[in-house]
Protein backbone atom coordinates (compact mmCIF):
# COMPACT_ATOMS: atom_id res chain seq x y z
CA UNK A 1 0.00 0.00 0.00
CA UNK A 2 1.40 3.23 -0.91
CA UNK A 3 0.05 6.15 1.07
CA UNK A 4 -0.32 9.61 -1.16
CA UNK A 5 -0.46 12.71 0.71
CA UNK A 6 -1.93 15.62 -0.81
CA UNK A 7 -1.41 19.51 -0.46
CA UNK A 8 -1.58 22.35 -2.56
CA UNK A 9 0.85 25.75 -2.33
CA UNK A 10 -2.03 28.06 -1.79
CA UNK A 11 -1.85 31.75 -2.67
CA UNK A 12 1.09 32.67 -0.29
CA UNK A 13 2.08 36.20 -2.09
CA UNK A 14 -1.48 37.30 -4.41
CA UNK A 15 0.34 40.25 -5.52
CA UNK A 16 3.70 38.02 -7.26
CA UNK A 17 2.55 34.44 -7.44
CA UNK A 18 1.89 33.21 -10.63
CA UNK A 19 1.74 29.29 -9.92
CA UNK A 20 -0.55 27.61 -7.62
CA UNK A 21 0.74 23.82 -7.46
CA UNK A 22 -0.67 20.70 -5.81
CA UNK A 23 1.38 18.08 -5.15
CA UNK A 24 1.26 14.65 -4.06
CA UNK A 25 4.17 12.44 -1.98
CA UNK A 26 3.97 8.83 -2.57
CA UNK A 27 4.73 7.20 0.39
CA UNK A 28 5.12 2.98 0.32
CA UNK A 29 3.38 2.26 4.31
CA UNK A 30 6.57 0.52 4.98
CA UNK A 31 8.73 3.41 5.55
CA UNK A 32 6.19 5.68 7.10
CA UNK A 33 7.33 4.59 10.71
CA UNK A 34 11.32 6.10 9.81
CA UNK A 35 9.78 8.97 7.92
CA UNK A 36 7.68 9.33 11.55
CA UNK A 37 10.97 9.49 13.32
CA UNK A 38 13.02 11.70 11.52
CA UNK A 39 10.02 14.72 11.75
CA UNK A 40 10.40 14.60 14.64
CA UNK A 41 14.23 14.55 15.02
CA UNK A 42 13.54 17.85 13.03
CA UNK A 43 11.11 18.89 15.71
CA UNK A 44 13.57 18.37 18.19
CA UNK A 45 16.43 20.12 16.41
CA UNK A 46 14.71 23.48 15.33
CA UNK A 47 11.71 24.10 18.26
CA UNK A 48 13.33 25.52 21.69
CA UNK A 49 12.10 23.59 24.37
CA UNK A 50 9.64 26.68 25.84
CA UNK A 51 7.75 26.23 22.91
CA UNK A 52 7.67 22.33 21.99
CA UNK A 53 4.02 22.41 24.38
CA UNK A 54 2.99 25.22 21.65
CA UNK A 55 3.84 23.03 18.23
CA UNK A 56 1.62 21.71 15.72
CA UNK A 57 2.86 21.44 12.52
CA UNK A 58 5.57 22.38 9.85
CA UNK A 59 3.82 24.79 8.20
CA UNK A 60 5.85 25.37 4.62
CA UNK A 61 5.22 29.37 4.74
CA UNK A 62 5.60 29.94 8.40
CA UNK A 63 8.74 28.32 8.24
CA UNK A 64 10.49 29.52 5.31
CA UNK A 65 9.46 33.17 6.54
CA UNK A 66 9.63 33.00 9.98
CA UNK A 67 6.06 32.95 11.38
CA UNK A 68 3.67 32.04 13.86
CA UNK A 69 5.66 29.25 15.94
CA UNK A 70 8.57 29.47 14.01
CA UNK A 71 8.75 33.66 15.00
CA UNK A 72 12.32 34.61 16.70
CA UNK A 73 14.17 31.40 15.37
CA UNK A 74 17.08 32.45 13.51
CA UNK A 75 16.98 31.68 9.42
CA UNK A 76 19.61 29.78 9.31
CA UNK A 77 18.02 27.35 11.67
CA UNK A 78 14.88 27.54 9.99
CA UNK A 79 16.60 26.84 6.14
CA UNK A 80 18.08 23.76 8.06
CA UNK A 81 14.71 22.66 8.62
CA UNK A 82 13.31 22.77 5.53
CA UNK A 83 16.30 20.98 4.35
CA UNK A 84 16.39 18.22 6.86
CA UNK A 85 12.45 17.60 6.28
CA UNK A 86 12.75 17.69 2.12
CA UNK A 87 16.09 15.46 2.39
CA UNK A 88 13.39 12.36 3.43
CA UNK A 89 12.16 12.43 -0.21
CA UNK A 90 15.47 11.45 -2.03
CA UNK A 91 16.61 9.84 0.84
CA UNK A 92 13.98 7.29 0.85
CA UNK A 93 13.15 8.19 -3.09
CA UNK A 94 9.83 9.05 -2.44
CA UNK A 95 7.83 9.84 -5.90
CA UNK A 96 6.49 13.35 -6.58
CA UNK A 97 3.99 14.22 -8.59
CA UNK A 98 2.65 17.69 -9.10
CA UNK A 99 -0.21 19.61 -11.32
CA UNK A 100 0.29 23.71 -11.43
CA UNK A 101 -1.97 26.31 -12.74
CA UNK A 102 -0.65 29.25 -14.45
CA UNK A 103 -2.94 31.67 -13.06
CA UNK A 104 -2.47 34.62 -15.10
CA UNK A 105 -2.92 32.40 -18.21
CA UNK A 106 -5.58 30.96 -16.72
CA UNK A 107 -7.58 34.13 -16.64
CA UNK A 108 -7.46 34.53 -20.31
CA UNK A 109 -10.07 31.29 -21.24
CA UNK A 110 -13.40 31.16 -20.55
CA UNK A 111 -12.87 28.50 -17.77
CA UNK A 112 -10.85 31.24 -15.93
CA UNK A 113 -13.28 30.82 -13.10
CA UNK A 114 -12.45 27.43 -12.63
CA UNK A 115 -10.61 26.32 -9.35
CA UNK A 116 -7.05 26.30 -9.73
CA UNK A 117 -6.76 23.76 -7.09
CA UNK A 118 -8.97 20.75 -8.65
CA UNK A 119 -7.84 21.84 -12.37
CA UNK A 120 -4.11 21.13 -10.38
CA UNK A 121 -5.75 17.37 -8.90
CA UNK A 122 -7.31 16.57 -11.95
CA UNK A 123 -3.88 16.41 -13.52
CA UNK A 124 -2.56 14.71 -10.49
CA UNK A 125 -4.90 11.59 -10.55
CA UNK A 126 -4.36 9.90 -13.62
CA UNK A 127 -0.62 10.16 -13.01
CA UNK A 128 -1.10 8.74 -9.61
CA UNK A 129 -2.97 5.95 -11.07
CA UNK A 130 -0.05 5.40 -14.13
CA UNK A 131 2.86 5.90 -11.24
CA UNK A 132 1.22 3.24 -9.20
CA UNK A 133 0.72 0.80 -12.77
CA UNK A 134 5.08 0.28 -12.49
CA UNK A 135 4.76 -1.04 -8.68
CA UNK A 136 2.67 -3.85 -9.71
CA UNK A 137 4.12 -7.63 -9.54
CA UNK A 138 2.93 -11.04 -10.37
CA UNK A 139 2.88 -11.42 -6.85
CA UNK A 140 1.48 -8.76 -5.23
CA UNK A 141 -1.38 -5.95 -6.00
CA UNK A 142 -0.35 -2.38 -4.89
CA UNK A 143 -2.19 0.64 -4.36
CA UNK A 144 -2.41 3.98 -2.98
CA UNK A 145 -4.87 5.68 -0.34
CA UNK A 146 -4.62 9.23 -1.21
CA UNK A 147 -4.83 11.61 1.89
CA UNK A 148 -5.18 15.41 1.24
CA UNK A 149 -5.89 18.44 4.15
CA UNK A 150 -9.83 19.13 5.06
CA UNK A 151 -9.03 22.57 6.07
CA UNK A 152 -11.39 23.99 3.66
CA UNK A 153 -14.45 22.44 3.39
CA UNK A 154 -15.45 23.44 -0.15
CA UNK A 155 -12.12 22.72 -1.75
CA UNK A 156 -12.33 19.28 0.18
CA UNK A 157 -16.04 18.51 -1.25
CA UNK A 158 -14.95 19.71 -5.18
CA UNK A 159 -11.92 16.94 -4.63
CA UNK A 160 -14.16 14.21 -3.54
CA UNK A 161 -16.07 15.12 -6.51
CA UNK A 162 -13.48 15.27 -8.73
CA UNK A 163 -11.89 12.09 -7.59
CA UNK A 164 -15.24 10.21 -7.70
CA UNK A 165 -15.23 11.19 -11.94
CA UNK A 166 -12.16 9.28 -12.20
CA UNK A 167 -12.28 6.63 -10.05
CA UNK A 168 -15.77 5.25 -10.46
CA UNK A 169 -16.99 2.43 -8.00
CA UNK A 170 -17.38 -1.08 -9.85
CA UNK A 171 -21.19 -1.54 -10.59
CA UNK A 172 -22.89 -3.43 -12.58
CA UNK A 173 -22.80 -2.88 -15.67
CA UNK A 174 -19.26 -1.67 -15.49
CA UNK A 175 -16.99 -4.06 -13.71
CA UNK A 176 -14.09 -1.87 -15.04
CA UNK A 177 -12.97 0.49 -12.97
CA UNK A 178 -10.77 3.50 -14.83
CA UNK A 179 -8.04 3.97 -12.47
CA UNK A 180 -8.07 0.78 -10.41
CA UNK A 181 -4.68 1.43 -8.89
CA UNK A 182 -6.66 3.94 -6.04
CA UNK A 183 -8.56 2.79 -3.60
CA UNK A 184 -12.16 3.61 -4.01
CA UNK A 185 -12.45 6.58 -1.82
CA UNK A 186 -10.02 9.72 -0.53
CA UNK A 187 -9.74 10.53 2.79
CA UNK A 188 -8.97 13.96 4.68
CA UNK A 189 -7.18 14.67 7.84
CA UNK A 190 -5.68 17.40 9.64
CA UNK A 191 -1.94 18.79 8.44
CA UNK A 192 -1.71 19.21 12.47
CA UNK A 193 -1.66 15.72 12.37
CA UNK A 194 -0.22 14.41 9.60
CA UNK A 195 3.54 14.55 8.87
CA UNK A 196 2.77 13.21 5.08
CA UNK A 197 0.53 16.38 4.30
CA UNK A 198 2.92 18.71 5.93
CA UNK A 199 5.73 17.21 3.62
CA UNK A 200 3.58 17.63 0.73
CA UNK A 201 2.62 21.17 1.57
CA UNK A 202 6.73 21.46 1.62
CA UNK A 203 6.81 20.33 -2.06
CA UNK A 204 4.07 22.21 -3.33
CA UNK A 205 5.17 25.66 -1.54
CA UNK A 206 8.99 24.92 -3.43
CA UNK A 207 7.81 24.14 -6.35
CA UNK A 208 5.58 26.89 -6.94
CA UNK A 209 8.64 29.12 -5.84
CA UNK A 210 10.89 27.37 -8.67
CA UNK A 211 7.79 28.30 -11.02
CA UNK A 212 7.70 32.07 -9.99
CA UNK A 213 11.40 31.59 -10.77
CA UNK A 214 12.22 32.99 -6.83
CA UNK A 215 16.31 31.81 -6.99
CA UNK A 216 16.44 32.88 -3.10
CA UNK A 217 14.42 29.61 -2.88
CA UNK A 218 15.19 27.65 -5.46
CA UNK A 219 17.89 25.54 -3.50
CA UNK A 220 15.00 23.87 -1.60
CA UNK A 221 13.57 22.60 -4.55
CA UNK A 222 16.99 21.18 -5.73
CA UNK A 223 16.69 18.59 -3.34
CA UNK A 224 13.85 16.83 -4.08
CA UNK A 225 13.72 17.76 -8.21
CA UNK A 226 14.97 14.06 -9.34
CA UNK A 227 12.03 12.19 -7.59
CA UNK A 228 9.43 14.27 -9.43
CA UNK A 229 7.71 11.64 -11.33
CA UNK A 230 5.17 13.38 -12.89
CA UNK A 231 4.39 17.48 -13.72
CA UNK A 232 1.86 19.17 -15.88
CA UNK A 233 0.77 23.08 -15.84
CA UNK A 234 -2.15 24.69 -17.35
CA UNK A 235 -3.13 26.25 -19.22
CA UNK A 236 0.05 25.55 -21.46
Amino acid sequence: MYLGYIDDSGRYDKKKQMFEVLSTVLVPDKMFNQMEVDVGVCVADVIPEDKLERFEEFHAWELYGGYGIFDGIEQEKRFQAIKDLLSIIPRNKLAVVYGAVNLPKLQCHPYGSAAPTDIAFRLCVPAIDNFMSTRQSESTLEYALLIADDTDKEKRSRLKKSFREFRKQIRPPNWEPVNWYLHDDMYFGSSKDSIGIQLADLCAYFIAKHLDEDQSAEGFYEIFKNEIAFSKIEPG
